[in-house]
């Protein structure tokens, strides 16, 4: 209605015909259309108060409609546009701000939430995209990732009030990602943004410990079943640069590491393999027996295949001796005292981090030779010459032992241990190789052995555990 109505308090009225009206909107359309000023209330305590009715004539016609609890006809007539359906109602939604009865309706339910919380979800797009959760909402509570939703989301307020807790900004957010399975925003973000193709693929790599797609997917066509086991893999793979059968490395890497002039029998190889497998067997359907998983690839599983790689195998005539006769094999090592000196690390160990001195080489190779050691090679890469300070120790050094710098494109650092693990002899570094000791299974299980570590000090140098490798009486 345009036009506003005064009202004025009334007791009674006489000598009218009346007219009661139970349709308070074309009672007002009457009002309005007979441009009637004042609406008479009857029957009420005070300004207040609702009176038992509402009035107004017409010529000698009194049209009245009862209050129904409502203060103001205005009152009643925007209850009745707005379907609001009892004047309590209509005062309770007025008063916390609502204009509308669906919203007002959708606040109770949610219990009682004011106009701004409802601005809110309305304009976070819960209030438009309702209609649409409703039909998906068994869907939701069926998935089994997002199962977790609440079972008694039954207005707007509801939902935004949970998609908020979740982490979600907005219903469009909240939709893409349970549509896609996933039950929190964060969980959606970061399953999305490392590449996930699906919530299953997601939480069932999360479980098994993964949380890089590629290896997830790698290890699912292999059949792994755990990130320990990818692992496990990778760390075989890694090694096993030969491509050779697993268990034929795995012998190879043990052999690597008993101590020189130690014989085993066949049984005794088997036995320490079959002790190195161990740790890569895993149960299958439900079984409690263990077992070598698909992907762990076998070449010597009986003691005629074994016999085999130890009689032809060239790797293994590098690390000892096999006696076909007597089914024996002896670690061989060449030489104990051998050292090597890892040159770059040496030259860069001084006090600050851009100075590189050959003179820290020449004095480490003078301490060794106080511990009787001879037979030295110096290991540089070829950049080494160009970052020095002191290019004159150089001749020096050659004096004092062999020096060698690493082949063009090649790693100093793989060219050195290649030569260490050929000969098991120490090296003289502060480097832990912690890279390589990630990939190589030699110099994982034995650069702590070999290596010397060394402090440089007003030109004395001091090795950590040298009295281990040490020749001199």
């Amino acid at each position: 209605m345009s036009k506003q109505f005064e009202h004025i308090e009334a007791n009674e009225y006489r000598g009218f015909s009346s007219v009661e009206s139970s349709d308070v909107i074309g009672l007002m359309h009457l009002a309005e259309s007979s441009s009637v000023k004042f609406i008479f209330r009857k029957g009420a305590k005070d300004k207040e108060s609702a009176p038992e009715e509402f009035f107004f004539h017409v010529g000698n016609v009194v049209y009245r409609i009862k209050a129904e609890g409502f203060i103001l006809l205005h009152d009643y007539y925007n209850a009745a546009e707005k379907k609001f359906p009892t004047a309590q109602e209509y005062y309770d939604a007025k008063n916390k701000g609502f204009d509308s009865y669906e919203e007002f309706k959708h606040s109770k339910t949610a219990g009682g939430a004011g106009k701004e919380t409802f601005d809110e979800a309305k304009s976070a797009g819960y209030v438009r995209g309702f209609d649409f959760f409703i039909k998906k909402y068994d869907k939701y509570k069926s998935n089994k990732h997002t199962s977790i939703i609440n079972t008694d989301i039954d207005s707007p307020l509801k939902l935004y009030e949970y998609a908020k807790l979740k982490g979600f900004q907005n219903y469009n957010s909240f939709e893409k990602s349970y549509d896609a399975g996933y039950p929190e925003m964060t969980i959606y973000n970061e399953a999305t943004t490392k590449g996930f193709k699906s919530a299953d693929d997601y939480f069932d790599a999360v479980n098994k410990g993964f949380s890089i797609p590629s290896e997830y997917e790698s290890a699912k066509e292999k059949l792994i079943y755990s990130k320990k086991e990818y692992d496990d893999y990778i760390f075989l793979k890694a090694g096993n640069f030969r491509n050779i059968g697993f268990d034929e490395f795995q012998l190879l890497q043990l052999l690597k590491g008993f101590e020189n002039g130690k014989k085993l029998t066949l049984k005794e190889l088997r036995e320490n393999l079959n002790a190195e497998q161990e740790k890569y067997k895993r149960t299958f359907n439900g079984s409690e027996i263990k077992i070598l998983p698909m992907w762990y690839a076998q070449k010597i599983s009986n003691d005629e295949q074994l016999h085999n790689f130890l009689c032809n195998n060239d790797e293994i005539k590098k690390l000892g001796t096999y006696n076909q006769k007597d089914r024996t094999f002896e670690i061989f090592i060449k030489s104990k005292t051998k050292v090597y000196v890892d040159a770059s690390n040496v030259a860069h160990n001084t006090s600050s981090s851009k100075t590189v001195l050959y003179k820290n080489i020449r004095l480490v190779l003078q301490e060794l030779a106080v511990w009787k050691f001879t037979d030295i090679v110096v290991i540089a890469d070829a950049s080494l010459k160009h970052k020095a300070k002191d290019n004159d120790e150089l001749n020096k050094i050659k004096k004092l032992a062999e020096y060698h710098e690493s082949p063009s494109h090649t790693s100093a650092d793989k060219f050195l241990l290649e030569l260490i693990h050929h000969d098991k002899c120490i090296i003289v570094s502060n480097d832990t190789f912690s890279d390589w000791q990630k990939k190589d299974y030699w110099v994982r299980c034995n650069i702590d052995k070999i290596r010397v570590p060394f402090l440089i000090k007003d030109e004395r140098v001091v090795f950590h555990g040298i009295e281990k490798h040490s020749v001199q009486p």
